[in-house]
């Protein structure tokens, strides 16, 4: 599956594929662009769609709002804001595209001290898990982690 992108004023190759979590070389292929090619605003790219499998699209309806669609997913306001680059006072159009994660995915936003042990022992979850649902964890602060979670019931 493939997207296409308008290159915007300041984009550059590198910048395209790090946005897209793509390697430069993997973006010239598809492209068909030169090394050190400079990117011109308004060029569409093609972009293979990759999402982690925590995640799906929620394609905006009409009448849509923000915190509509967060309560209706059951996550926080401002997470989908952060997971989509959004700013609280951005518009949403009908069409446009939001990832969402899916049913039982848990997104934690990373704070400074965290490791991967940490998290796996406070959601009792195998630190295995975190790395399948995160293929590139850094654990700097604000980094987002998604896994698979089951709250434990107190019996």
């Amino acid at each position: 599956m493939y997207e296409i992108y308008t290159v915007q004023e300041g984009d550059t190759v590198d910048s395209v594929a790090n946005r897209f979590g793509l390697g430069v070389n993997e973006l010239e292929i598809l492209n068909n662009l030169d090394a050190n090619e400079e990117l011109k605003p308004g060029r569409n790219l093609i972009i293979p769609v990759k999402l982690p499998p925590a995640f799906e699209y929620y394609t905006v309806q009409k009448g849509d709002t923000l915190s509509q669609i967060a309560k209706k997913n059951n996550i926080d306001l401002s997470t989908l804001e952060q997971l989509n680059g959004l700013d609280p006072n951005e518009y949403i159009m009908p069409g446009q595209r939001l990832i969402i994660p899916k049913e039982g995915v848990y997104v934690y936003i990373t704070k400074p001290g965290d490791t991967i042990n940490l998290l796996a022992q406070q959601y009792k979850i195998p630190p295995e898990d975190l790395i399948f649902y995160n293929h590139n964890i850094y654990l700097l602060p604000e980094q987002l982690i998604a896994f698979k979670y089951q709250p434990q019931k107190n019996t």
